[in-house]
């Protein structure tokens, strides 16, 4: 694998992850406000 995609890859992963945090946290304060 060339040095270039890797760091792609890698960066495309923790793009993906802190979207994913974002949504689940948002998530998580949707349920928390219509709980209360």
């Amino acid at each position: 694998m060339e040095l270039g995609a890797a760091a792609l890859i890698g960066m495309g992963l923790c793009a993906a992850g802190f979207a994913g945090a974002a949504v689940g946290i948002g998530f998580i304060f949707a349920q928390t406000i219509e709980t209360v």
